[in-house]
């Protein structure tokens, strides 16, 4: 009798039935009780409405999650998010803003989300619309102090959490790692951390932020992950109830004859 690998045995088993699993979890088009998405214009609205009606659209999406993050900060006891950019090097920042698709830019922009209160646009005079689908008021610049200058005065509306004490700095998140010790937020320059704490306030890391929002399950994504759990444990249950029938029978198992095994 062939000698008893019970764990490579199991992988061995489910090598066959992992495309009926994947299959099953992921929630592509066509799966039962799963809606298709349609491309087709809303009933009425003409092809030139179209890019206005998008618009529309990406707006409304963009002023929920400010306020959602307005909401975190305030939970989390941080008077600001100040999110800065230059030519794609935060990815983060693009993803939770809501930053259209194929965008190119070459000039720093900066968005200034404070806990209560109106946020703060900063643009470039050439890519004066960068960030237009975000609510907030805004303030273009053209030569480096110019800049400085805007970052200044925006972080300077920010109120204090927590504390009515005048001399508390304000403490403003952003996309930077204490020590470096996560490497995955740290998407800001050392300078434009400095220039921040020159204004008076203690910047703080984004990471506990970021996970609210790049690291939940929406409801679709936890019944998907629900839908594999049950495959995947029904496919462990089957492994194991078939080597027990093959071990009762005396019959021998290895491998090779239970990847083929019925």
């Amino acid at each position: 009798m062939h000698s008893l690998n019970p764990s490579l045995s199991l992988w061995l088993l489910m090598t066959p039935l992992l495309p009926a699993l994947l299959a099953a979890a992921s929630g592509r088009a066509g799966t039962p009780g799963t809606p298709a998405a349609s491309s087709a214009p809303a009933p009425g609205a003409s092809p030139a409405s179209q890019p206005a009606q998008r618009a529309a659209s990406a707006d409304a999406a963009a002023a929920e999650r400010v306020s959602r993050i307005q909401a975190a900060l305030r939970e989390a006891g941080i008077d600001g998010w100040l999110f800065y950019d230059f030519r794609g090097s935060n990815s983060i920042a693009s993803r939770i803003l809501l930053m259209p698709e194929g965008a190119i830019g070459t000039r720093r922009w900066l968005y200034f989300v404070p806990a209560q209160g109106d946020p703060v646009r900063i643009v470039h005079a050439i890519e004066p619309g960068r960030l237009d689908h975000l609510p907030g008021t805004k303030r273009v610049y053209l030569a480096w102090g110019e800049l400085q200058t805007a970052i200044k005065d925006a972080l300077r509306g920010a109120a204090s959490q927590g504390s009515s004490a005048p001399s508390k700095p304000r403490q403003i998140a952003m996309e930077y790692s204490p020590d470096g010790a996560i490497p995955y937020v740290s998407k800001v320059d050392a300078g434009t951390v400095e220039h921040v704490r020159k204004t008076g306030a203690s910047v703080v890391s984004s990471a506990d932020l970021v996970q609210r929002f790049e690291a939940v399950w929406n409801p679709a994504q936890r019944q998907q992950h629900e839908r594999a759990a049950v495959a995947l444990r029904s496919v462990v249950d089957e492994a194991w109830k078939m080597i027990a029938r093959r071990i009762r029978v005396g019959g021998g198992l290895d491998s090779l004859s239970t990847s083929g095994a019925s």
